[in-house]
């Protein structure tokens, strides 16, 4: 089974610090989860960005979506990544086995 997982990853260059938070559901697709990211500028704790993704699309209106964002990342920035707590980490301690971006 499966657990969810609450990760930090910091864009020191950018002075910037996402937390991202990753809940898996089994059923009925093995590998479904809801993502949900939330940015802030790690000098005055600002939030200035926030995203939401999931795997299976929504209907909204004649449409489909299956994110939703705001703000704008800088491109360039580096991250080092800690996983808070849970999560499915590979052997190196990466979120490598969670991540699909």
């Amino acid at each position: 089974m499966r657990v969810g997982a609450l990760i930090r990853h910091d864009y020191t260059g950018c002075d910037l610090v996402a937390v991202e938070r990753q809940i898996p559901v089994s059923a009925p697709i093995p590998l479904f989860q809801y993502r949900t990211f939330y940015v802030y500028r790690a000098s005055t704790h600002e939030m200035v960005g926030a995203y939401q993704k999931d795997d299976i699309p929504t209907a909204c209106g004649p449409t489909e979506m299956d994110a939703v964002g705001a703000g704008v990342f800088p491109g360039g920035c580096t991250a080092s990544t800690t996983i808070l707590c849970g999560g499915d980490a590979g052997a190196d301690g990466s979120a490598a086995a969670w991540q699909s971006r």
